[in-house]
């Protein structure tokens, strides 16, 4: 229970209001404002709702040998969870017989050299979105 002001948490006007500032993920929950006099007393709940903007930790370059399988993660933070897509060219990913997405991971199925590329990686929730680059070198096998 909150009963006074501390650094970031301020109680005004005979505890009218509770401001919280530098807010985080921690300060989400449930807060109970309660009045209480002579005549009674009574009680309100509040749930407060943090969201916080996706961000991607780290895009980078892959190699893979052609006809193995490659899988690029896309490691994401954010409150709600984003729902991450992957682009190539420009154009979104769709699971098929050779690309599969899985949450955060796309895998790629016998890696042709016309695969290639830039691949991006978008991570979306209510507060924002965030995108990252990863580049894929497929690698063709010696031959003689």
């Amino acid at each position: 229970m909150i009963r006074e002001t501390t650094p970031n948490v301020i109680i005004g006007e005979e505890g009218r209001y509770l401001q919280i500032n530098n807010i985080s993920l921690k300060d989400g929950g449930a807060y109970k404002c309660v009045a209480s006099n002579v005549a009674g007393k009574d009680e309100l709940l509040y749930t407060v709702a943090i969201v916080q903007a996706p961000t991607v930790l780290s895009g980078g370059t892959h190699q893979v040998v052609e006809g193995e399988e490659v899988q690029i993660v896309c490691n994401v933070n954010g409150e709600p969870p984003p729902v991450v897509t992957w682009q190539r060219n420009g154009m979104r990913v769709e699971t098929g017989i050779r690309y599969i997405t899985e949450d955060e991971v796309l895998r790629i199925l016998d890696a042709r050299s016309s695969d290639s590329g830039l691949y991006v990686c978008v991570a979306t929730n209510e507060a924002g979105t965030a995108q990252q680059a990863f580049t894929l070198e497929v690698l063709g096998n010696p031959r003689l």
